[in-house]
């Protein structure tokens, strides 16, 4: 082999691009591209997630401090603590409590003098969709009155529907369930 030929078979070899680089760079181009793709679809679900777990923050911190009023007040009080619970609900429970309070209760309460202590045990979001929430309650309540020789205490049980109307949540209804059925089995057992 003469230098002219290993010449050109050099020359030949620096002439022609290797095609190693554009096959690494084409594949780093399209990791590079799977990779965002999945980073952005992961974010999409993280603010999902976050929308959701807002939601039910709000559905709860709306329930509790519904029900804080609810069962927290006094006779002589009232008028104050039924404005506060109707600026916490829409008009339907608006309508539901002016049904009861025209039967005269609200001033028989303030006559004997009542006065509500209560305590949420816990509050459970049943359902969570379309704007729309199902809650279930626990709260201990302990009643006075000067037609009481003493207190009584009761455990409570309420259902109750938040909606979200305006992008605030209000409570829409509240149902007392029948307190004879007496506390739920996890507050009764020992934990021990």
């Amino acid at each position: 082999m003469n230098d002219t030929s290993v010449l050109e078979t050099t020359t030949t070899a620096r002439a022609r691009p290797s095609v190693l680089p554009w096959v690494l760079l084409v594949i780093a181009v399209a990791f590079a591209g799977v990779t965002t793709a999945a980073w952005q679809r992961a974010e999409g679900e993280r603010s999902e997630l976050a929308a959701v777990q807002s939601d039910r923050d709000q559905v709860v911190l709306r329930a509790q401090a519904f029900l804080v009023e609810l069962v927290n007040w006094e006779g002589r009080t009232l008028d104050q603590t039924i404005s506060t619970l109707e600026s916490m609900g829409t008009d339907n429970l608006r309508e539901s409590a002016a049904s009861v309070l025209g039967l005269n209760i609200d001033q028989q309460l303030r006559d004997l003098n009542v006065r509500s202590v209560g305590q949420i045990q816990d509050v459970f979001i049943q359902q969570l969709e379309n704007g729309r929430a199902g809650v279930f309650a626990i709260v201990r309540q302990e009643v006075e009155s000067d037609a009481l020789e003493q207190p009584t205490v009761a455990f409570n049980y309420f259902d109750m529907r938040v909606i979200r109307l305006d992008g605030e949540w209000l409570i829409d209804e509240v149902v007392l369930i029948d307190p004879s059925l007496g506390p739920p089995p996890l507050l009764t057992q020992d934990p021990s």
